[in-house]
């Protein structure tokens, strides 16, 4: 990969006069305590919902924080994960299906299930619904302080769907010191990325305003259809982060968090290499190889928009420290005209003297919303406790259809016929052949018409869930090197799920 870096120098030299000013105010450190602060790194982390330094967490714990993040180069989810022991991000092609997967539990191919590592931004969950619901999009990844990976059960703490772990991003508030940040990036792939923050007080020691954004462009790709001369994988990412941070006593802190991205990326059926049609059909070769796809008509891509808020507010109440977290994510997404023949393997097969032309589109609407309320002890003493309430609501709808290709039927049992539409009836004097224009026998004929009526069903479903809880912890340090602790939850889900199946 060909990179072009780029970084605002002006505004560098903004941070750096004022950082200076800020270290001339500060006591220069002794000899040993400098080489001993660049030996080891002190990482803060919030495992158990209270700033700690990672090394006094009783876990395992992995934190990577913005400094490694631009020494590793990162691109997307898939290199954080493989920074991480115990993790694996799951995928079946498309990177909105992305599922990850800690210590080898995780929701698998079904796009649709729950993800059984809990996605967590700021504190807030972030994960649900099949849109890219079981991973951080490139937006969550961005500006960010630190990414937290707790390894192992976390549901006492973290709630729902944390069995394998637990991970959180950690954004960069807004500060009282103005900064400019640029990134600019090229691939040979003729891809262009973007990246910019900007942050600025607003009112003196009160008020202060983060804004940070990306785009993420490739117009070229690795994978080219024969048929069109296109490449089908290229893709386009996009999006915005607005946090606006009130300290309006030394006790109270309030930020608000607006996010919107929107991503453009290849279908499933574009990504599904196909070497040959099932055996039944005449095993003919589809796709001479891996980056080439033959007889593909149709180049499906998927569009994914979320629209995001988050409210943060902390609270000293003297007698601990109260949290408050709420947040609400709408996700519009689909997946729109699929190339079903080619996935399936029957792409170029002539049925009835009518090309089979098989196509694919999926929608989904996705809302949830969130509330979490928990106080911690203060002070860093043998004794702490925490004990918190946690609301989750989300309505998920997804349709499955023929992306519009069958219209509805004309009368009873009498379908109007649309070529790849109507792919039944008895075999007639028009020739059916395959891919490369060679006759199909009576058994090659009937294979590849079951395949084709399998993907003439429409799918709908909705499904609702409310989920209450509530939830403590206790620990006790018995010595400098013994600590006895408790965790626990009680939560209750409702869940409420309707599916309808009808064929054209």
């Amino acid at each position: 990969m060909k990179t072009l870096l780029m970084t605002g120098v002006c505004a560098l030299a903004l941070v750096a006069t004022q950082g200076a000013v800020h270290a001339q105010e500060a006591t220069k450190p002794s000899p040993t305590e400098a080489q001993a602060s660049d030996t080891v790194e002190k990482v803060t982390v919030t495992a158990r919902k209270r700033a700690e330094q990672a090394r006094d967490v009783p876990g395992a714990v992995t934190a990577i924080t913005s400094q490694q993040k631009e020494n590793l180069v990162v691109d997307g989810m898939q290199d954080y994960v493989r920074q991480v022991p115990g993790a694996t991000l799951v995928s079946s092609g498309p990177e909105y299906l992305n599922d990850f997967s800690m210590r080898g539990q995780g929701g698998g191919r079904l796009g649709f299930s729950e993800t059984s590592t809990g996605l967590f931004k700021d504190g807030h969950y972030a994960a649900g619904g099949g849109f890219g619901g079981r991973s951080l999009n490139r937006l969550d990844l961005l500006d960010i302080d630190r990414l937290e990976v707790m390894r192992g059960p976390q549901g006492a703490l973290y709630g729902r769907n944390s069995v394998g772990g637990a991970v959180n991003v950690v954004t960069n508030a807004p500060s009282d010191i103005f900064s400019i940040y640029g990134k600019l990036g090229w691939q040979d792939t003729e891809r262009t990325g973007f990246e910019a923050v900007i942050n600025t007080p607003v009112l003196d020691d009160v008020l202060n305003l983060r804004v940070a954004g990306l785009i993420d462009d490739q117009n070229d790709g690795s994978v080219v259809n024969l048929t069109t001369g296109n490449t089908v994988d290229s893709r386009s990412f996009g999006g915005a982060r607005i946090a606006l941070q009130a300290k309006p006593s030394d006790k109270a802190t309030l930020r608000i968090t607006y996010e919107l991205y929107d991503s453009t990326t290849p279908g499933f059926a574009s990504l599904g290499y196909r070497a040959t049609a099932p055996a039944g059909a005449g095993g003919f070769v589809i796709d001479p190889d891996i980056y080439t796809r033959n007889f593909m008509n149709r180049e499906g891509y998927t569009d994914v928009r979320e629209d995001s808020v988050y409210i943060t507010g902390e609270f000293d109440a003297g007698f601990g420290n109260v949290s408050l977290k709420i947040n609400n994510r709408v996700r519009d997404a689909s997946r729109t005209n699929e190339d079903l023949d080619h996935f399936n393997g029957i792409a170029g097969y002539t049925l009835n003297g009518q090309l089979v032309d098989l196509a694919a589109a999926q929608s989904e609407d996705f809302e949830r919303s969130g509330a979490e309320l928990f106080v911690t002890s203060k002070g860093d003493t043998r004794f702490r406790w925490l004990v918190g309430i946690e609301a989750q609501v989300y309505t998920t709808s997804v349709a499955n259809n023929t992306g519009g290709l069958c219209p509805a039927y004309a009368t009873i049992g009498a379908p109007v016929f649309v070529a790849g539409c109507n792919p039944g009836g008895g075999v007639t004097a028009n020739p059916d052949s395959g891919p490369l224009g060679v006759a199909l026998t009576a058994l090659q004929v009937g294979t590849a018409l079951s395949t084709a009526r399998q993907n003439l069903n429409n799918d709908a479903f909705t499904e609702e869930l409310r989920s209450y809880s509530i939830f403590a912890s206790i620990d006790y340090d018995l010595s400098e090197e013994v600590t006895l602790g408790l965790e626990a939850r009680l939560q209750q889900d409702n869940k409420d799920y309707q599916f309808q199946r009808y064929s054209e």
